[in-house]
């Protein structure tokens, strides 16, 4: 609960590093082209092209959850979903949107 915080983490890390110092990037966003060029410029560093098809320390899904635990865990982490769409806009992935 608390890792996915973002409304309580992200103010937070922004008080203690500064806005411009800091690259946020969503995991359902993360395995595209696009988000490895923005990382590596904004860390200026070297852009290597990424193996997308390698898969490493990758769990499997176990876990099936009903629509009533979905519900409730939209319900639980109403808070973090309002702060996301308002601080990073269209950059909430599209599965969030829900």
């Amino acid at each position: 609960m608390e890792r996915g915080s973002y409304h309580k983490i992200v103010p937070n890390l922004i008080k203690v590093f500064g806005e411009e110092n800091i690259y946020f990037e969503f995991y359902e966003n993360l395995f595209s082209e696009n988000s490895i060029r923005e990382i590596v410029n904004f860390l200026e560093i070297d852009y290597l092209p990424p193996d997308f098809q390698r898969r490493v320390n990758e769990s499997p899904r176990e876990l099936e959850l009903t629509d009533v635990e979905i519900a409730e865990a939209i319900n639980v982490f109403h808070p973090t979903y309002k702060f996301c769409r308002s601080y990073f806009q269209d950059r909430v992935p599209h599965s969030w949107l829900g």
